[in-house]
């Protein structure tokens, strides 16, 4: 009957965790059916559970090897299934780990104190604290967690520390909490080690609060950017409507003489080469996208002022799923690495095609360049102090789509593809 007992905690265990990290994962892409995946693990784990508990029963050292079996385990089970970067995604199974092994702390509290140690107590207190667990998260928590790291890629490494840190530490002390005789000791160490865990947590929060605003700010630069250069464009359009106006009466002056003199072939000739004067000085509309319309207008005119050939081919509806900050960050973005990437080259050109079919948007930019890329992971190495800021951010905005971003070089140009469904 023990051992029977001791499957059933080994048991609520592996399913209090599988079924909180189902929750808190995101799909990622890599795995079709997410929830096929902790059922199978579940079972991996409770297989391991059998063949320890059988054997051995639950003794300090079983319980301790199941415990680093169980955080290894979740540890590459969890990033693998959900999206966004690796660091952050171990920091939330660190801070859940955290506050269960606290909670299991409590359900032994509970048990010895009251129900004369029973560890069928202890499992039942621990698994309705997992429930409760998991209904804050699915309520509250999760999403606005993911809401408040959205984009953030930098800055988790020390985060993780501190989660390792605390979970150790944590595990530690509930470990140790078996070994003392005292109730009252063991209320308060668990009591003290609550109160530091979660005012240290407080702080962290803090902290990628201020990650956040530092994501905020970043984007916040690159419209401002925008609106410098539309603002430059709209004093040459006033600029250029200003000469035309003063113009005006020449031309009028002029075709007036031509109609008084009945040259009709002169006017005609002469309308037609005020014709293409205006179309080639004119402000041509590359998509009905009013937003990437914009920022192909701008860069157009970096290119025309730096001797940069450029082709554009977009076709492109006003109305799409993505928002206008999203647009800025992935075309705005790519368009000036793009004009950027071909200072030193010998033909500087850049090429944009954009469209969309079978309800996949699709995007490639490329630019001529000299030399070979340095790479940093799947995204070149900037040159630039503080640099490769606009390409994390545009893989930010295409995965939070769960589209794919590629880049690459062909030869003597540089090659950014991007797919994303819609």
């Amino acid at each position: 009957m023990e051992n029977y007992v001791e499957l059933l905690r080994g048991t609520s265990v592996v399913l209090s965790h599988s079924i909180t990290l189902y929750v808190i994962s995101e799909p990622s892409g890599k795995v079709r059916h997410p929830v096929l995946f902790w059922a199978v693990f579940s079972i991996v784990l409770e297989l391991f559970v059998l063949l320890l508990l059988f054997p051995f029963g639950m003794t300090s050292f079983v319980s301790t090897l199941m415990y680093f079996i169980f955080l290894f385990a979740y540890s590459f089970a969890l990033p693998y299934v959900s999206s966004g970067p690796v660091l952050r995604n171990l920091f939330m199974l660190l801070a859940y780990a955290t506050y269960f092994m606290l909670a299991s702390s409590l359900g032994n509290l509970i048990s010895v104190a009251y129900f004369d140690g029973s560890e069928i107590a202890m499992v039942a207190t621990r698994t309705m604290m997992s429930v409760l667990f998991i209904v804050l998260l699915v309520w509250k928590l999760k999403a606005v967690f993911r809401k408040a790291t959205e984009g953030i890629e930098e800055g988790w490494g020390t985060l993780f520390v501190f989660s390792l840190v605390s979970c150790l530490s944590v595990s530690g002390m509930v470990f140790s909490a078996y070994f003392v005789m005292s109730l009252k000791a063991h209320a308060l160490i668990l009591l003290v080690t609550t109160v530091f865990v979660t005012a240290a947590f407080a702080v962290v929060i803090r902290m990628i609060g201020l990650l956040d605003e530092q994501r905020e700010v970043r984007l916040l630069r690159s419209h401002h950017k925008v609106l410098e250069h539309e603002l430059e464009a709209e004093e040459e359009f006033v600029e250029a409507a200003r000469r035309y106006r003063h113009d005006f009466r020449h031309h009028m002056s002029l075709l007036k003489e031509y109609v008084e003199a009945g040259d009709i072939e002169a006017m005609r000739t002469y309308l037609a080469e005020a014709d293409d004067q205006m179309e080639r000085e004119g402000h041509p509309a590359w998509c009905q996208n009013k937003v990437v319309d914009s920022l192909i207008r701008i860069n157009a005119r970096r290119c025309a002022s730096a001797d940069i050939g450029c082709s554009f081919s977009v076709e492109l509806p006003q109305d799409l799923p993505l928002s206008g900050p999203e647009l800025v960050a992935i075309f705005g973005n790519l368009l000036e690495n793009a004009v950027d990437g071909t200072s030193n080259a010998s033909e500087p050109f850049l090429r944009l095609d954009s469209h969309i079919r079978n309800g996949i948007l699709f995007i490639e930019v490329s630019n001529t360049m000299s030399g070979d890329i340095v790479w940093n992971g799947s995204l070149p190495a900037s040159t630039k102090d503080g640099g490769g800021t606009g390409l994390r951010s545009v893989r930010n905005a295409v995965t939070n789509h769960d589209g794919m971003m590629r880049c690459l070089q062909d030869g003597n140009s540089f090659v950014v593809q991007i797919r994303i469904p819609l």
